[in-house]
């Protein structure tokens, strides 16, 4: 297990700064077995690729494609979402934190210096989003309902709430959807609805949007999966709606059986999943669900040269 003393190494020598506070480092110095995981972890985070030198972007155009399965009967689909859910539960709730979330003064307590730096991050991720519009000739204005899959915590959603009059939140873990309200009551917003997505299908039983929004989210579920929430979410999505999310579109040397990933499944969680769907099968959807694709650009969120990220801007026109 690494020392403190190597915590503060990696943040000195990796990201050229002292570390937020001691409790940050004795958390990090338990969460790594090794010093290689400690290592990995600093080299891969955001801001270390924020101010080192960009991944290579070009990537070849010679890679081979291999089957992807991204049809699954409604019990696969299930046990498909039973086992990403089991992953999340076991992430969610490690040893050295349960004390932590088990306190009243936890939830009543302000965010720590860290948690501020950390919810600060995601003001970028909604500018992004209002520039891709403007650079389609959208204005946001106007849209009054967004919905966002995969909430989590909320490090996007305190600043969605601020620019839309409701935000429809949803996730797949009860407890980061608690720490999505106490992040919201800290930023004061009041205006945001919380739905646990425990089915596949609940996606029909969510209210309208106009306004559509998922960044590093589909990507850690199955193909299968990946396909019918993007069918569903566009399909749903209100005439005049814009939709603006992410996804993989090839992972050199990735592929994906649905028989085979159920049965590794069956011996229970094991690791954060990547996944992706065929670009043109992205496309196929969009078309098929009345919208048009007005943008789409490589992007840097799974922090690989090995995997094409794709994020994409989408129009229903309207009576689409």
């Amino acid at each position: 297990m690494p020392s403190p003393e190597d915590v503060r190494a990696a943040y000195r020598l990796i990201l050229g700064r002292e570390p937020e506070s001691e409790e940050i480092v004795a958390q990090l110095a338990a969460r790594y077995s090794t010093r290689d995981e400690l290592r990995y972890a600093f080299l891969n985070s955001r801001e270390f690729r924020a101010t080192a030198i960009a991944p290579d972007m070009a990537k070849p155009l010679d890679w081979r494609g291999a089957p992807i399965e991204t049809n699954a009967s409604a019990a696969q689909m299930t046990r498909m979402l039973r086992h990403i859910e089991a992953y999340w539960r076991e992430l969610d709730e490690p040893e050295v934190h349960r004390p932590l979330y088990q306190g009243r003064d936890f939830w009543s307590s302000d965010l720590a210096a860290s948690e501020q730096d950390f919810y600060a991050d995601g003001k970028d991720l909604v500018r992004i989003l209002r520039n891709t519009a403007e650079r389609c000739g959208l204005s946001l204005g106007g849209h009054q309902v967004c919905f966002e899959l995969g909430c989590g915590v909320g490090r996007v959603t305190v600043w969605l709430a601020e620019l839309f009059d409701r935000i429809v939140a949803a996730d797949i873990s009860p407890l980061r959807l608690q720490l999505n309200q106490r992040a919201l009551r800290y930023f004061q917003r009041t205006n945001v609805d919380h739905y646990c997505l425990e089915s596949i299908d609940s996606v029909a039983s969510l209210p309208d949007y106009d306004v559509f929004y998922s960044v590093i989210v589909l990507q850690h579920n199955p193909p299968p999966i990946i396909v019918k929430l993007v069918t569903m979410i566009l399909e749903k999505l209100r005439s005049g709606g814009i939709a603006y999310f992410q996804l993989p579109t090839f992972m050199k040397n990735y592929h994906f059986g649905v028989s085979e990933y159920i049965e590794n499944a069956d011996r229970g969680p094991s690791h954060m999943e990547m996944h992706a769907i065929p670009q043109k099968l992205v496309f196929d959807i969009v078309r098929d669900a009345g919208c048009e694709l007005l943008e789409i650009r490589e992007d840097p969120w799974t922090e690989s040269n090995e995997i094409i990220s794709n994020s994409l801007l989408v129009h229903k026109p309207a009576g689409g």
